[in-house]
């Protein structure tokens, strides 16, 4: 179930994620999906990402076999189809993650959230909430 102020937090983590640029550890992929997913649901998943190296990243992921493994041990199983709902998780190829944003879909880059072209995501994504 969606926090009662889901739109409200999910708009913090934007402004606050959208000029951060990508450092493993702080502001990555993972850290960002997992702090939207909080927002939405009022959880703590991102306290449970302890890496701080690409390596530790790497090894977290290989512990779950796949990226998409790790996300489900976290959030429950995929949905077929791309991220419809604002809050939901995608897929950018095997090694990252997206934030649906309504209108757009948003990964971490060098110079911050930006929109991606939704046909790079995988066949799947998470619903969250």
């Amino acid at each position: 179930m969606r926090h009662q102020q889901w739109v409200k937090r999910l708009t913090a983590v934007e402004a606050e994620w959208r000029n951060a640029p990508l450092e493993y550890g702080k502001q990555d992929c993972g850290r960002m999906a997992a702090r939207c997913v909080d927002a939405v649901l009022g959880t703590d998943h991102e306290s449970q990402l302890t890496y701080l190296t690409p390596r530790e990243a790497v090894a977290l992921i290989r512990k779950h076999r796949k990226l998409m493994w790790l996300v489900t041990h976290l959030i429950g199983p995929p949905k077929a189809g791309p991220p419809v709902r604002r809050g939901d998780i995608g897929q950018v190829g095997r090694h990252s993650l997206a934030v649906c944003f309504g209108p757009h879909t948003l990964a971490i880059t060098q110079l911050g959230m930006r929109p991606i072209d939704r046909r790079l995501l995988q066949p799947w994504h998470w619903e969250v909430g």
